[in-house]
């Protein structure tokens, strides 16, 4: 399953350093957007920043699209989740956090962690609800409609701590006018960094004067370390020794491919059960499931090769049958030179030989006539007779209700095929057909 992933563009006050041109990117909203796009779900295939509607994999049914939300965008709260039904959990949430939040809480939204339940105590992540909404609606008149919205950084244990350049944290795009290793104009590189940690998620900026002095690089000693190429070098020689090189693209990746999913509430997919089936369209393309459809598929040939085989043989049994009844017939007739239908024709042979022989046949009148003779209820008086090759038809008024069933029973268990009815009775041979 491809991915696209979007970043959106921060709220202007996330970022004051950068109050003037945020101003202008919001009054754009999502004019442009950054992404990353991957084809497998796994690894970049392409990155960079264009307008929705040249967005790559957006055409495709196959393309999961999820935005993904920086640190500076979420505020982390832990909390046991109170028993309330659904309608009403935002609101208990709101009553339970309300003295924690710098915000209204009427301009927030709520998201749960993924699987907490009422009574379970866990993580509820809140952010700028208008922001949010305008962005969701900007993204959805240009035609984008994204299935999931995650944390880029959730709080985790053992800890981690990521470096990266102050752009890169905003836009996505590396900081120029400076040399990550000190040689360029600005001595300290305007580094973010963001640790998260078992008890929730902070972004500082590492500027000079400020961030450099207030952190201590010794409390990152046990933390999982790793840093954008840009930042590498300046972060390396800030903590005091190496770390990972970690792409904005690849943490994004990360972040898509976890179980957070911040459409609730409010957010939530209007469509759950086409967002379902699109979902599980998705899963079902996905490279994990690649093995399930290719045997699927070789099960259908081999079912389709089965069936063939068994229809060939069929066919050859029933040919090999015509052509050994054909084979009798020439045996036992040999006066017969055209074959048509070898079961008529033998049956109209044998039945030739035996009137010649002066013998009965089980069709002759004589032998119906000894039939229905030999289970007649006694007393009751044969009005007509009609033969008709085969076809016995007794008309008798005496014939009553009680008497007929019995008389047709009888008859049946003795091989023949008769249908008798108040006032009449009707006899053919077992191999006859009714008329």
């Amino acid at each position: 399953m491809s991915l696209l992933v979007l970043h959106l563009p921060p709220h202007p006050r996330w970022h004051p350093t950068r109050a003037e041109t945020a101003t202008a990117e919001a009054a754009a909203s999502v004019a442009e957007v950054d992404f990353v796009y991957s084809e497998d779900g796994q690894a970049p295939t392409e990155r960079g920043r264009a307008a929705p509607a040249l967005l790559p994999g957006l055409r495709r049914g196959t393309t999961q699209v999820i935005a993904v939300l920086s640190e500076c965008a979420l505020a982390w709260h832990r909390v046991t989740l109170p028993k309330a039904p659904a309608a009403r959990l935002r609101q208990a949430l709101i009553g339970l956090i309300e003295e924690r939040l710098l915000d209204d809480p009427q301009a927030l939204h709520f998201s749960l962690a993924p699987g907490l339940r009422p009574g379970d105590t866990g993580w509820v992540v809140a952010t700028d609800r208008p922001w949010l909404a305008a962005q969701l609606e900007a993204l959805g008149e240009a035609g984008v409609e994204v299935d999931r919205i995650v944390p880029v950084a959730t709080p985790q244990s053992p800890a981690a701590v990521h470096f990266e350049t102050r752009d890169e944290g905003s836009d996505g795009h590396a900081a120029s006018g400076f040399d990550a290793g000190g040689m360029g104009p600005a001595e300290e590189p305007p580094l973010s960094l963001t640790w998260s940690h078992a008890d929730g998620v902070l972004q500082w900026p590492l500027t000079a004067g400020t961030g450099l002095q207030a952190v201590r690089p010794d409390r990152f000693e046990e933390s999982i370390s790793t840093a954008t190429p840009a930042a590498s070098l300046a972060a390396e020689r800030w903590l005091g020794r190496p770390l990972a090189v970690r792409s904005t693209a690849e943490r994004w990746l990360d972040a898509a491919r976890g179980d957070w999913n911040l459409r609730q509430f409010e957010f939530a997919p209007r469509h759950r059960a086409a967002a379902t089936l699109r979902q599980a369209w998705q899963a079902w393309v996905s490279p994990a499931w690649r093995p399930v459809r290719w045997g699927l598929a070789l099960l259908l040939v081999i079912q389709a090769v089965g069936l063939n085989v068994q229809a060939w043989q069929a066919r050859r049994q029933v040919r090999d049958l015509r052509a050994g009844m054909d084979t009798v017939l020439r045996t036992a007739h040999p006066q017969v030179r055209a074959i048509l239908d070898a079961p008529v024709q033998m049956t109209r042979e044998t039945d030739a030989l035996r009137a010649a022989a002066g013998e009965i046949g089980e069709a002759d009148l004589e032998r119906l006539l000894q039939a229905a003779a030999a289970g007649w209820p006694e007393g009751v008086t044969v009005d007509t007779l009609r033969y008709d090759t085969g076809h016995l038809t007794i008309e008798a008024a005496g014939l009553g209700a009680t008497q007929a069933p019995v008389l047709q029973r009888q008859l049946q268990d003795a091989g023949w095929r008769a249908e008798a009815q108040p006032g009449s009775l009707q006899l053919w041979p077992a191999s006859g057909a009714p008329r």
